[in-house]
C-alpha cells in the first residue's frame, strides 16, 4: 500500500514538472538575453573599481508579451565587483543581490577606499514601494541604501552597517564602464554564469553551433557560443555556422550584422584549444 502511494506521488510530481515545463516553453522564449549594467567607476588604494550587475532572463513571448512586451522569466541575476587593470575588467567578487530588494537605482552606487579593505555602497530600491496598498505613505521614500566592505585578504564582501562619512566622486563615468562590455561574451574566462547553460542541450557542440548558424536568441549568445566551440576545440564547426548565419542574416534583418560578423571572425582568429586536449 505505502509503495503505491509513493508511486502516485512520484509519477504525480513528474506530471507537474512535465507540465510545468511546457507552460514555460510555451509562455517564454527558449533562448535566454542577457543584460550586463554597469555603475561609475571609484577609485580605492590607487586602483579603478566597480560594480556590474549580471541578468540572465527569458522574455515573454505569444500571448504573455501583451501588451507591452509582457514580464520575462528571470533564471538569475547578481552583482559583481570589478577591479580595472592594464589587462582589462577582472572580477573580484560576487555581492549577490539583496532579498526583496530592486536594482533601480543600481546605476547610482558609490565606492571608497577604508582602512581594511574597499566600502561599497549599493541604493537599492524596496519592492513593496512599488505597491500604493503596501506604501500609503508618498512621503517615505522607497530607496534603501545597504552598505558592503570588501577584505582584499580573504577576498569576501560583508554586509557592514553605515560607514558615514563622504563619499569621493567617480573616476570612470558610466558611459566609460558601460563599453568595457558592449561586446562582452567571454562569459566562461571571466568567471561568470554563461547564458548559454540556461538553454537545453547547448552544452553539446552541434547545439553550440545551431546556435550560431540558425540566429537564434541574440548577439551575446552567439558570441558566447562561438567562444565555447573555440574552447572546446570544435573551432572546426565554427566556420560554416558563420556561413550559415550569413546567408539568413539579409532575410532576418539581424541587427549590425557586419558587426557582429566581424567579432565572429575575431574570435575565430584566435587559436583555440586542440580537439582532444
Amino acid at each position: 500500500m505505502e509503495r503505491a502511494v509513493f508511486k502516485l506521488i512520484f509519477v504525480t510530481a513528474m506530471s507537474l514538472l512535465a507540465c510545468s515545463a511546457a507552460v514555460a516553453s510555451f509562455l517564454y522564449q527558449n533562448e535566454p538575453s542577457t543584460s550586463l549594467d554597469a555603475s561609475a567607476g571609484f577609485n580605492a588604494g590607487g586602483m579603478d573599481y566597480f560594480l556590474l550587475k549580471l541578468r540572465i532572463y527569458h522574455p515573454a513571448k505569444g500571448i504573455a508579451a501583451f501588451p507591452d512586451g509582457g514580464q520575462p522569466k528571470v533564471s538569475f541575476e547578481s552583482v559583481y565587483l570589478f577591479k580595472l587593470d592594464k589587462s582589462g575588467p577582472q572580477k573580484i567578487a560576487e555581492l549577490g543581490i539583496a532579498a526583496d530588494l530592486s536594482s533601480t537605482y543600481f546605476k547610482s552606487s558609490q565606492i571608497r577606499s577604508a582602512s581594511n579593505g574597499v566600502l561599497i555602497k549599493i541604493p537599492w530600491m524596496d519592492r513593496k514601494f512599488y505597491s500604493k496598498k503596501l506604501n500609503p505613505d508618498k512621503n517615505v521614500s522607497a530607496r534603501k541604501d545597504e552598505y558592503y566592505l570588501y577584505d582584499p585578504a580573504t577576498a569576501k564582501i560583508a554586509v557592514v552597517k553605515d560607514p558615514g562619512g563622504e563619499w569621493p566622486k567617480e573616476t570612470l563615468s558610466l558611459i566609460k564602464t558601460g563599453k568595457l562590455f558592449r561586446d562582452f561574451s567571454d562569459f566562461d574566462a571571466a568567471g561568470l554564469p554563461n547564458p548559454l547553460d540556461y538553454i537545453p542541450g547547448a552544452g553539446e557542440p552541434d547545439g553550440l553551433a545551431d546556435i550560431i548558424s540558425k540566429g537564434l536568441g541574440e548577439r551575446r549568445l552567439r558570441l558566447a557560443a562561438a567562444r565555447r566551440l573555440m574552447a572546446s576545440g570544435n573551432e572546426g564547426l565554427l566556420r560554416p555556422a558563420i556561413a550559415g548565419l550569413d546567408k539568413i542574416a539579409a532575410a532576418r534583418k539581424i541587427s549590425f550584422w557586419t558587426e557582429e560578423k566581424a567579432l565572429l571572425e575575431q574570435i575565430l582568429a584566435v587559436p583555440g584549444k586542440k580537439k582532444g586536449e
